[in-house]
């Protein structure tokens, strides 16, 4: 029995070692012939592992303007000057204004010469001024939209936008295959022409860490006075309370 099993097995190290002589032989040719090294060259692929497929260059998806139309608005400059009532898109990933002259040419201005935006049909979801945030923050950039305001505060919306880069894997087949374009909305709390608080959003958590107030203090405030942080006035007064009390 073991003699037989021996020479099954000399038979089968024969034939396998005919057929990776058949390959190199092959390989050898076609590389030859074209010039190029081929897949099963043992000397560059010897566990002759495919993995040349052709990927598509990945696209980008989604939008990087604040409105992705053109609205009309009055364009103010910190030069004193202004363009009225001209259609405009503000671009969040390069920090700039496109503005529509006339014969329907394009101008471009950096956001940095901008100091606000008066918005003249509202199309901003219920707010109808931009203002350059270096009003309040000299180091910052940047438009802010104002959603409410008060005689000495103000509540304002800062939309950014950030690339999600393709992470497809050809191998496991999971993943996107394009960038995608994210655009975050976060909250800044205005008092005096001064931030209090910035990257804030709509939840108990978020106004805690604010003014570094318990959970049970905030959330005891808003049903005492049967208030919703997703009502905009709402969420002004419960700022304005807590910036006051925390003085």
């Amino acid at each position: 029995m073991q003699i037989l099993f021996n020479k099954v097995m000399s038979q089968v190290r024969f034939i396998w070692i005919g057929t990776l002589m058949f390959l190199q032989f092959t390989a050898a040719i076609g590389q030859g012939q074209s010039g190029k090294v081929s897949l099963l060259d043992a000397q560059t692929n010897p566990a002759a592992i495919i993995d040349e497929i052709p990927i598509a260059q990945p696209k980008f998806k989604g939008s990087y303007f604040y409105n992705d139309d053109f609205i009309k608005g009055d364009v103010f400059f910190i030069t004193q000057k202004k363009i009225e009532n001209t259609l405009f898109r503000y671009d969040l990933l390069n920090e700039t204004i496109e503005v529509k002259t006339q014969n329907d040419h394009s101008r471009i201005v950096g956001v940095y010469y901008v100091d606000k935006i008066e918005v003249t049909n509202n199309h901003l979801s219920g707010g109808t001024q931009l203002i350059n945030i270096r009003r309040f923050d000299k180091y910052a950039s940047g438009l802010l939209r104002i959603i409410k305001e008060t005689s000495s505060s103000k509540l304002a919306e800062k939309l950014t936008v950030e690339i999600k880069e393709a992470n497809y894997s050809p191998v496991l087949n999971v993943g996107s295959r394009d960038h995608q374009y994210i655009k975050k909305r976060n909250l800044t709390y205005i008092v005096n022409n001064e931030i209090i608080a910035n990257e804030l959003d709509r939840t108990v958590k978020s106004i805690r860490k604010a003014f570094d107030m318990k959970r049970k203090t905030v959330s005891k405030y808003l049903k005492s006075n049967n208030l919703s942080l997703s009502n905009d006035n709402d969420l002004l007064q419960v700022l304005d309370y807590f910036n006051y009390t925390k003085q």
